[in-house]
């Protein structure tokens, strides 16, 4: 799990887990909207559900899922929002030296840990290497 926000709209089209290589991963991905709030209900924005086969993704060279929503969904500027991602087989790959602002095309994506939710995924080091977004235009 990770929270993040964004400083422009934009629509997320999916993102990447990391995998080892050709295996296979069961994933329950869920992209949150969950405010800053204490107060806010989060609700959920999409849901994907499936076994995914681990590749070599290109131009990044490292192997891992790629998880595409069958519609993508807008994530407005300034709003809080949490990736959760549950999975299962065989241990994976996992990113480590994470940042907590990404600028990339002009967005900024701003990276916090999950509060309460101690599940080794954090800004340093994680799970999720790629947002595949575009821009609103």
């Amino acid at each position: 799990v990770i929270d993040f926000t964004v400083d422009k709209d934009i629509m997320l089209h999916g993102l990447c887990l990391f995998g080892s290589e050709n295996e296979d991963y069961y994933v329950n991905l869920t992209i949150s909207e969950i405010g800053f709030n204490p107060d806010y209900l989060p609700h959920t924005l999409v849901s994907k559900t499936g076994t995914f086969y681990s590749k070599l993704l290109q131009p990044a060279n490292y192997y891992g899922l790629e998880i595409l929503f069958d519609s993508a969904i807008t994530c407005k500027k300034n709003i809080k929002y949490e990736i959760r991602a549950d999975i299962s087989g065989l241990a994976s790959l996992a990113g480590s030296d994470g940042v907590c602002d990404v600028v990339c095309s002009g967005v900024t994506f701003t990276f916090a840990a999950c509060v309460g939710d101690n599940n080794g995924t954090s800004t340093r080091g994680g799970q999720f290497p790629e947002i595949l977004f575009s821009l609103l235009p």
